[in-house]
């Protein structure tokens, strides 16, 4: 069932706040989509100054990929008084698919960074 698939649920998961109230429902009720949970960490100062001198060297469990960091790296480098943050959203494996009534959640990862405008550079 296509509803089923991990990368459909988290696609629904970001894009679901899009749709109608009436359309959610139904997929609530007929496909068993729900929305998920994200959580969010404030990535401590010390890392966004290892990722900033050297993204290749910072541990996976702060972000998604090499990619990610380096991005991440070319914001910090440019902006003063940034805070990171780490989101993991989570969504619900369908019961019809768990192997273990314990199946965990799928989740993804991301980071995004909230900075001062009034003291950043130019990017």
């Amino acid at each position: 069932h296509w509803s089923w698939s991990g990368m459909f649920r988290v696609t629904w998961a970001i894009s679901a706040a899009t749709y109608g109230r009436r359309f959610l429902a139904f997929c609530e009720r007929h496909l068993d989509l729900t929305i998920g949970d994200v959580e969010t960490r404030l990535i401590e100062s010390d890392v966004c100054n290892r990722i900033q001198n050297n993204p290749d060297a910072v541990p996976d469990e702060y972000t998604v990929n090499i990619l990610e960091r380096r991005q991440l790296a070319y914001v910090l480098k440019r902006r003063k008084h940034c805070n990171v943050y780490q989101l993991d959203l989570a969504v619900r494996v369908p019961e019809v698919m768990q192997q273990d009534p314990a199946d965990k959640p799928q989740t993804i990862r991301t980071c995004c960074s909230n900075c001062d405008v009034s003291q950043a550079s130019r990017v």
